[in-house]
């Protein structure tokens, strides 16, 4: 992959975004944007010939959830997570800095899971257990 087209390189440029103005909204949201785009890119890749142009998001993790339930439902859980600091609503504040970095190193961690060639979904779904039980 090419760096236009890989999401750890979104994912490291909402990284880059936030470490730029840490206390500014609009780049917290920037790097929401970045971070939720790095997930689409990747579920998209990974759905392959089940993704289909008119699907919404919902029904995409629901999609990998056939192969990959606990994966997918991390993955929902992060595009959720990120959609809302997109979202700009005056009565709200966009996570701090602290937190959005948490987030992105969950994203990233989500990524490479996805990523991984060859994977036995029973391997997988054990290792997301294995984290949760550590958190």
């Amino acid at each position: 992959m090419t760096t236009s087209d890989d999401p750890l390189a979104l994912s490291a440029g909402a990284r880059s975004v936030l470490a730029r103005q840490p206390t500014s909204s609009a780049h917290r949201r920037g790097c929401g944007f970045l971070a939720r785009q790095a997930i689409e890119m990747a579920l998209r890749h990974e759905l392959g010939a089940e993704d289909q142009a008119d699907m919404k998001w919902k029904s995409r993790f629901l999609v990998l959830g056939d192969r990959l339930p606990a994966v997918a439902h991390r993955g929902r859980a992060l595009w959720a997570g990120w959609s809302e600091v997109c979202h700009y609503r005056p009565y709200d504040l966009v996570p701090d800095a602290a937190t959005l970095n948490h987030w992105i190193d969950e994203t990233e961690s989500w990524l490479r899971l996805l990523a991984e060639p060859q994977r036995p979904s029973a391997h997988l779904e054990r290792r997301l257990h294995a984290q949760r039980l550590v958190r």
